[in-house]
């Protein structure tokens, strides 16, 4: 650099910072700004300010990351328990009921994490990106206007402060003062073209108010999209889902009404009925009381337990816990095999004095039950009467 501009540029700092020392002891100080631009001034900090907070929100939201769609989807907690959902499914097997359900929640959540992905990109790229374009792109240029216009304003105040001197002291020469108060005008325009500069920066930034809206409106217009897609992903999904659960075999026996059982399990006899009838007429017609007496509570619950889980190998036990499973299973059906509707007839007809009006009016009611029931509540062994009269109702000796 020149040595006299090298000593011009000293020179001058030198009288800034005396001009500050003034400033900060309480000497005057012009004002940088008119009162209408110190409020859009104050207006455009609120703007910045918030506007930066929103962009850094919104970018902290994002649940992924990724230089690619697929990578940005990977990294998401979504597509992680879809992972996981997919892998408990295959181990499981189509076979198993919580297998099936587990591939299709897993499918499910991965096109959900799909959408989710789309959406975090779209927001990242068009709304974070273009709000901090602005940001960035108008700011700085804000910024350095506003430091140019303070170093006017401070080049300004110390022209006005050595012309007031000069005048006040009265023994500089004319030319001098002449030249003080030539500088003191340079400096003024500057000033003043400085600020209109400031002002032409901040009134640009301002006018992007708009665009920052439309890119916040942005935000929840996204957010809509996504959550249709997600919407309309779930409302595939759900169905099928439903379906598998209504339509799978694989669901606990015991309080499942008699016609939804019959229907999932594709037979006439309910599987407890069968499973247990048969066992009792296979060698146990003559253990006496084998209905009266009851079966080891823990061996009931334990059959109980394994006809629910469609266990493939069932120990049966003793013929009092059998029975003591198979009275069960008849409690906890919803619907009575003899129906509520027939409940007050078949009270009737207990009540019937006469062994064959009796027997005549239960046959009568026996026609007016369900298919299901009919078949379940006549399966051979209720059928084999002399086995009944002769063995099953045995009482012990010295009890009539």
């Amino acid at each position: 650099m020149n040595p006299n501009a090298l000593q011009k540029n000293v020179r001058k700092q030198l009288l800034r910072i005396g001009q500050m020392a003034k400033e900060n002891f309480g000497g005057e100080k012009s004002e940088a700004l008119t009162a209408a631009l110190l409020q859009s001034e104050k207006k455009l900090d609120v703007i910045r300010q918030h506007a930066h907070v929103v962009s850094k929100k919104i970018h902290g939201c994002a649940q992924g990351s990724g230089s690619t769609l697929e990578k940005h989807q990977k990294r998401l907690p979504t597509h992680a328990l879809a992972t996981s959902l997919a892998e408990g499914g295959q181990a499981l097997g189509p076979d198993s009921l919580l297998g099936s359900v587990m591939l299709l929640c897993g499918e499910c959540l991965k096109e959900l994490s799909n959408h989710e992905a789309a959406y975090e990109r779209e927001l990242d790229a068009d709304v974070v990106g273009r709000v901090n374009a602005i940001l960035e792109e108008e700011g700085p240029k804000v910024d350095k206007s506003k430091k140019k216009l303070n170093s006017a304003r401070l080049d300004m105040d110390t022209a006005k402060s050595r012309h007031a001197s000069a005048l006040k002291s009265g023994q500089q020469l004319p030319s001098k003062v002449e030249a003080l108060q030539s500088a003191q005008d340079d400096a003024e325009t500057k000033f003043d073209h400085q600020q209109d500069a400031y002002a032409t920066d901040m009134f640009r930034f301002l006018s992007k108010e708009h665009e920052i809206a439309e890119e916040t409106y942005k935000l929840l217009e996204r957010q809509l999209v996504w959550h249709r897609q997600s919407a309309k992903t779930l409302e595939e999904f759900l169905p099928k889902l439903q379906t598998e659960l209504m339509t799978s075999p694989n669901r606990p026996v015991f309080c499942c009404s008699l016609e939804e059982h019959l229907k999932l399990c594709r037979c006439e006899i309910a599987v407890v009925i069968k499973r247990c009838t048969a066992a009792l007429r296979d060698g146990c017609m003559d253990t006496e009381g084998i209905f009266r007496i009851a079966g080891g509570a823990s061996k009931v619950k334990n059959l109980v337990a394994a006809f629910d889980a469609r266990a493939e190998q069932i120990h049966l036990y003793d013929p009092h816990t059998i029975a003591g499973a198979l009275k069960q299973y008849l409690r906890d059906l919803p619907e009575p095999l003899l129906t509520y509707k027939l409940y007050p007839e078949w009270i009737k007809a207990a009540a019937i004095a006469d062994i064959n009006a009796r027997l005549q009016a239960m046959w009568q009611l026996a026609q007016q039950l369900p298919k299901a029931n009919s078949r379940n509540l006549s399966c051979k062994f209720l059928t084999e009467k002399p086995l009944w009269l002769k063995n099953v109702w045995k009482v012990t000796r010295g009890v009539t």
